[in-house]
C-alpha cells in the first residue's frame, strides 16, 4: 500500500516583515512528487550556479559540488571541462524531492532518482548554503503529481543497484584492491590529477580531481579535493584490474564475481600527469 500523504507548507522568511510561503503535497514521510520529465529537469538545474550531485550504488559513492554538467539533455551526454554524466533515461523510474536539511552536509533539500526497482542511484542536492525558499522555488514548477502516483516496488527485497560487469578486456593485476590506496597517493604527492568513473546500469559519473585528502582504514577509502568526494567499500576479495583503452591504462576496482565497482583512469591523454599515471601503474604491475 502506498503511504498516505499528507499537505506540507514549506515556509521562509524572505524580508524581515514579509514571508515566502510554498506547499506542496507530500507523501507521510515527506516526500514530494516530481514529474519524470528527465531532460527538462536536468536543464533546468544546470542553470543553478552549484549543486551536489550524487551517484552510488552498494559500495561506492561520487559527488560533485559544482555546477551540473551541461550539454545534449535530451539525449542524457552532459559535459564539462571536469565532470561527464551519461545517463539512460529508459532505467530511470521515478523521482521526488525532500525539503528538509540534510545532517551531514545541510543541504536544505534534495531530489532522488530511483531505478525500476525503486532503488535510489542519483540524488541532486542544493549547496548547503541556499535559501531553502529558493530550492523549493527551483522545484515548484515540477511538483504537479499526486504523492499516490509515486512508484513502490511491489516488493522491497527485489530493490537492487544493478552494476554493469567488469570488461572483458581487463586483465588482472597481481595486488588486491587496497593497492588503490598507494597509487592514488603517489599521483597526489605530486600535485597530479587523476580521472574517477563510478557506472550503473543507469548513469556514468566521471570526474577529475587532484587529491587533497586520501583516507583508507583498510576496508573503506575516501578521496577528497573540495569539489569531489568519493567513496569506496570494497571486500577482502575485491581485485585490481587494467584495461588498455584510447586514452591510456584505467584501473578497474571489481569483486570475485566481476561485478565493476569502480574505474580509475588518467585525467589526460598526454603529459607529465598522464606519464606519471602510467608509472604509478607500472608499480602495479611488479
Amino acid at each position: 500500500m502506498l503511504p498516505r500523504f499528507v499537505s506540507s507548507s514549506v515556509i521562509f522568511p524572505s524580508a524581515p516583515d514579509t514571508r515566502l510561503s510554498r506547499c506542496f503535497a507530500t507523501t507521510a514521510d515527506g516526500r514530494i512528487a516530481l514529474q519524470p520529465d528527465w531532460p527538462q529537469l536536468l536543464e533546468r538545474l544546470a542553470q543553478i550556479p552549484q549543486v551536489a550531485l550524487q551517484t552510488r550504488h552498494a559500495y561506492a559513492r561520487l559527488i560533485g559540488l559544482a555546477p551540473l554538467p551541461r550539454g545534449d539533455f535530451p539525449s542524457g551526454n552532459l559535459i564539462d571541462s571536469i565532470a561527464r554524466v551519461t545517463a539512460d533515461y529508459d532505467l530511470w523510474s521515478d523521482l521526488w524531492a525532500r525539503l528538509s536539511v540534510c545532517d551531514c552536509c545541510q543541504s536544505p533539500g534534495r531530489i532522488e532518482i530511483v531505478n525500476q526497482t525503486g532503488t535510489e542511484f542519483m540524488q541532486i542536492c542544493a549547496a548547503p548554503k541556499t535559501e531553502p525558499a529558493a530550492w523549493a522555488n527551483e522545484i515548484v514548477s515540477f511538483a504537479n503529481r499526486s504523492p499516490d502516483d509515486l512508484f513502490v516496488p511491489r516488493n522491497q527485497a527485489e530493490a537492487q543497484h544493478t552494476m554493469p560487469m567488469l570488461s572483458l578486456r581487463a586483465r588482472p593485476l597481481p595486488t588486491r584492491a587496497n593497492a588503490i590506496h598507494p597509487l592514488l597517493h603517489a599521483m597526489a604527492d605530486e600535485g597530479h590529477a587523476i580521472a574517477v568513473n563510478l557506472r550503473t546500469a543507469e548513469v556514468s559519473h566521471y570526474r577529475i580531481l587532484v587529491p587533497t585528502s586520501i583516507h583508507y582504514d583498510g576496508v573503506s577509502l575516501e578521496v577528497r579535493d573540495g569539489i569531489t568526494t568519493l567513496q569506496l567499500v570494497h571486500s577482502a576479495d575485491s581485485q585490481l584490474h587494467v584495461e588498455e583503452t584510447e586514452t591510456g591504462r584505467w584501473v578497474h576496482v571489481a569483486d570475485s564475481q566481476k561485478t565493476l565497482l569502480l574505474s580509475f583512469g588518467p585525467a589526460t591523454m598526454g603529459g607529465p600527469t598522464h606519464d606519471a599515471w602510467e608509472a604509478a601503474i607500472e608499480t602495479l604491475s611488479a
